[in-house]
């Protein structure tokens, strides 16, 4: 027992050669593996559980036949030697970032995930886009929780963008739980500051997804400078204006500054005997 009220196994003198670690004995968790308690031990396989965050020096090291290691916990302290390599060990089975899989890496030893483990930590997609959740071995009923619903969701079985921004997704399953970061890509305006000619047309566009133009909804900040429809921006008089474009329940900004007519005619060289070459081509 240790001062804590917790438990340190010290000793194994079973004959078993698959040795599972209770996480409790007589309601006291089991936290910590002793210096040299397994040490030679002849098992074959060896399950530590989620309780255990601490396995001493030599815990369980020289086990001749040891072929089998799983660690269930994230955070586990090693001392030195706590397992040595003149086992047999060929399976280790950890959590995806856990101490566990630090170690035994840098023990050479391959690595098996325990429960649901992340392909990649993180995703971009487009508003109304989907993309395939990286997550696998998930088994069981899993569920999906977002930081944001209003960024990025779990939609059948995909991620779906719902407007820019960043948000978290955790898949939860019996076997545990990951989480990983989703980047929605914003829209954007082209131009976001555009030029247009008293009288004169210019055309400004939201980057939605294909087929989806027609739900943009367009809108002037100042219809005497300039109106707007279906993104096309027409000039009424010299000044700065706000173009809005809202799509999916977002609004997104350009400014377009209307200019004056800047055609002059063309002015007469008396010394040349010609018309010099005006703005738009006179000769």
């Amino acid at each position: 027992a240790n001062d804590d009220g917790t438990l340190a196994v010290t000793e194994y003198s079973g004959e078993d050669l698959n040795v599972v670690i209770p996480s409790s004995i007589n309601g006291m968790a089991v936290t910590s593996i002793a210096d040299k308690a397994l040490l030679g031990i002849n098992a074959t396989t060896l399950t530590i559980p989620a309780s255990v965050t601490a396995i001493g020096s030599q815990a369980i090291a020289y086990a001749p036949n040891l072929e089998s290691v799983t660690v269930e916990g994230m955070s586990v302290t090693f001392g030195s030697d706590a397992f040595v390599k003149d086992n047999k060990i060929t399976r280790v089975s950890v959590r995806q970032g856990s101490t566990a899989e630090t170690y035994f890496k840098d023990l050479g030893l391959s690595i098996e995930y325990i429960g649901p483990y992340l392909t990649s930590d993180s995703v971009s997609i487009k508003v109304n886009e989907t993309v395939a959740i990286p997550v696998s071995n998930v088994s069981g009923n899993a569920s999906y929780t977002s930081s944001d619903d209003s960024i990025a969701k779990v939609v059948d079985g995909k991620v779906f963008g719902v407007s820019d921004g960043t948000a978290d997704i955790t898949v939860s399953c019996p076997d545990g739980s990951v989480t990983f970061k989703v980047t929605v890509k914003g829209l954007k305006m082209s131009p976001e500051f555009g030029k247009v000619t008293v009288g004169y047309a210019k055309l400004f566009s939201l980057s939605v997804p294909e087929g989806d133009e027609d739900k943009v909804v367009w809108t002037s900040s100042d219809e005497s400078i300039a109106t707007v429809s279906d993104g096309l921006v027409t000039g009424v008089a010299v000044g700065n204006v706000n173009i809005f474009a809202e799509y999916a329940g977002k609004q997104y900004t350009a400014v377009a500054s209307v200019i004056k007519n800047a055609v002059t005619l063309p002015s007469y060289n008396t010394n040349a005997k010609k018309y010099t070459k005006g703005c738009l081509g006179y000769s």
